[in-house]
Order: structure tokens, then C-alpha cells, then sequence
């Protein structure tokens, strides 16, 4: 199970990974009204994966794609979660950079 954080970094969902092949599903994803997959991003720093310097962040797919790349030293991590960035996610990317884009 994953933890999902809002922009304010309190808790308002989980994902996880389906471990029985049968399963349709690749990631569970409980229904949530305060968790919205195309709005929110996973992250996983406090920073909302934004780098406190330079103000980038470096975009994944997915949850272990994000915490794979966070164990290899890169912390300003966000993943869209999905196959498709949406306008939304932009936003929020966007909302903590610090440079304009």
C-alpha cells in the first residue's frame, strides 16, 4: 500500500499493487471522494517533489517508478500515476515549482 498525500501533506488515499496475476487490476485503487487520480500526483518527499533549489521535479509514471528513482538518490520525484499527464497534474506541478514554465 501507498500513501497519497495532499498538496497540504495529509493523507487522503492509498494505492497498491495487486501481487495475484488473476487480478485484473494492476494497482487497487479504494474509491475516495478526496483522493482524484487525474488531479493529484504521488510523491514521495515532503517537498511535494519539487527540488528546494533549482525548483524541478522529475515526472514518472507510476508509484514504484517513484520510489525506485528515490532510492537511487533523486528526491525531487512526482508521478502522474497514470499513463496520461493531465491539466490538472500540470497545475499542481506547476504550484510548487519554483521557476515559471
Amino acid at each position: 500500500m501507498f500513501p497519497i498525500h495532499s498538496e497540504s501533506a495529509k493523507v487522503i488515499g492509498f494505492g497498491g499493487r495487486a501481487l495475484d496475476p488473476a487480478d485484473e487490476a494492476k494497482y487497487l485503487i479504494p474509491p475516495n471522494r478526496r483522493y482524484i487520480k487525474r488531479v493529484q500526483c504521488f510523491t514521495t518527499s515532503t517537498g511535494q517533489g519539487r527540488h528546494p533549489e533549482s525548483g524541478r521535479s522529475v515526472l514518472v509514471e507510476g508509484y514504484m517508478d517513484a520510489i525506485g528513482v528515490t532510492a537511487a538518490g533523486v528526491r525531487e520525484v512526482v508521478a502522474s500515476c497514470g499513463t496520461a499527464l493531465t491539466p490538472q497534474q500540470v497545475q499542481a506541478l506547476r504550484r510548487h515549482s519554483e521557476r515559471s514554465w
